[in-house]
């Protein structure tokens, strides 16, 4: 258990490290750059225009309503991902019949998801669906490889039991892949935050949004506000990403 706390502390100094060496090269490099302020702001300048997007109340609605997008697209991905990496998992025939469409999901580039779903339900709905199809593979990926690293003697022995199959899902399969099924989740909703905002500075739309922010930003002469907005995107993350670890230990623990 001490080891394992030392093993964190040690994960998290070095990420912190990563943070500063980060920084530094970006603000050498802004030294370098002619005219900073129209390509390159140094970190001073886009942490005193976060701190300045903080203060408006418009910067809270455009992440309230990207966070919301991002999460339905992610939780609709992750319903359907659970019940076929499920099915994929447990049998192999449904496994192969899969693979071709996975496989096809992965190579589609994103921009050809947007531009449909823009074409077909409008601006404002399409990124929730863009979301949805972009997420969906890496989910399904890691709910098939939890399923598969199930010990198969534990398999066989639960479809003996008279227990129904969604009791079984939910009581055995779930709990011990979980592991596996934690890392893609917090992966692939940084995913789909990344991809929410794209849907939004391709779509243009007016709404409320990150995307939708920056694209406005974009209007500018300077490059501050963008990289402010920037700089918000990238600590939601890391704000999500680490609420995500405390629950996906926590669920472990239990």
């Amino acid at each position: 258990m001490l080891k394992n706390k030392k093993d964190t502390l040690l994960t998290d100094l070095l990420g912190v490290l990563g943070v500063v060496i980060f920084i530094l090269v970006w603000w050498i490099v802004s030294l370098i750059i002619h005219e900073r302020q129209l390509i390159l702001p140094n970190p001073y300048d886009a942490f005193k225009e976060l701190g300045i997007l903080i203060k408006q109340k418009y910067t809270y609605l455009c992440i309230g309503y990207t966070l919301l997008r991002s999460t339905l697209g992610f939780l609709i991905a992750l319903v359907f991902a659970s019940i076929f990496g499920v099915f994929a998992g447990l049998y192999k025939g449904f496994k192969k019949v899969m693979a071709p469409i996975i496989t096809s999901l992965k190579a589609i580039p994103t921009v050809s998801f947007m531009f449909l779903f823009f074409a077909m339900i409008g601006y404002s709905n399409a990124p929730i669906l863009v979301v949805c199809f972009i997420c969906f593979p890496s989910l399904y990926d890691s709910v098939v490889g939890g399923i598969e690293n199930i010990n198969p003697t534990i398999i066989n022995a639960t479809r003996l039991e008279s227990r129904s199959w969604l009791k079984k899902v939910s009581k055995v399969y779930f709990p011990l892949a979980f592991s596996y099924i934690a890392v893609g989740m917090a992966s692939s909703f940084g995913l789909a935050l990344k991809v929410e905002i794209m849907s939004e500075v391709v779509s243009g739309t007016t709404s409320y949004g990150i995307g939708s922010a920056i694209k406005a930003a974009q209007n500018g002469v300077v490059m501050g506000p963008i990289f402010g907005w920037t700089l918000i995107s990238v600590i939601l993350l890391l704000i999500i990403t680490f609420i995500i670890r405390i629950l996906k230990n926590r669920l472990l623990d239990r």
